[in-house]
């Protein structure tokens, strides 16, 4: 009932909450930058708030929901994670069969989000009948040569500028992002920080 679902939703609040520093500044984004820009964010839960909070448009878009091939989805992942210095073991874990099973099987927050079904959403999926009954992370697998693949070409990825070749305007540095990365985009000369509250900030990419 109506009823039974607003006492659910009220009861679980608090799980699914963000910070309101996180929220204030997304409410920022919409408010002062320019509609279509493109913000870019290793968080995938920060590119659906940007999606739908804003008017914005996210570096890395979700594979149900473009029409980019899956060179050009790995290629915007490898500026991203390059741009952020974010390690290979990091990207390894992210897709292999033992990090897609912790993942699942761990304690984690609301926040967190699959990287595997983010990049690949049934590309790789079982097409076994009984799949669903043998566990989640049964029906889903990407071929190790593919994971091969994707990390050796992420290690030898050169990012030159983050705009050379996919439009990029705002980089979005949060809470989330500092939880995979640690990187000082203050020293950074062809960015100009535009943002900078409650330990969130934001940088226009000078073109």
């Amino acid at each position: 009932s109506a009823h039974s679902s607003y006492v659910l939703a009220k009861d679980r609040f608090s799980n699914f909450r963000l910070p309101s520093e996180v929220m204030e500044s997304v409410t920022w984004i919409d408010e002062n930058l320019e509609k279509d820009a493109v913000i870019l964010t290793p968080s995938l839960y920060m590119n659906s708030l940007f999606l739908y909070y804003t008017r914005l448009k996210i570096f890395l878009p979700e594979a149900s929901g473009t029409w980019a091939n899956e060179d050009e989805m790995l290629e915007r992942l490898y500026i991203i994670y390059k741009l952020f210095d974010i390690p290979t073991i990091y990207l390894e874990r992210s897709l292999s069969v033992e990090g897609l099973k912790a993942f699942e099987e761990g304690a984690r927050a609301p926040t967190d989000r699959n990287l595997f079904d983010y990049l690949y959403f049934q590309q790789f999926y079982s097409q076994d009948f009984d799949v669903y009954l043998s566990g989640a992370a049964a029906h889903r697998n990407i071929p190790k040569y593919v994971i091969d693949k994707i990390i050796n070409n992420y290690k030898n990825y050169k990012l030159n500028r983050v705009d050379e070749k996919y439009r990029a305007d705002y980089i979005y540095v949060g809470i989330l992002e500092k939880k995979i990365s640690s990187k000082d985009f203050g020293r950074m000369s062809e960015l100009s920080k535009i943002y900078d509250k409650n330990g969130i900030k934001i940088y226009k990419i000078n073109h």
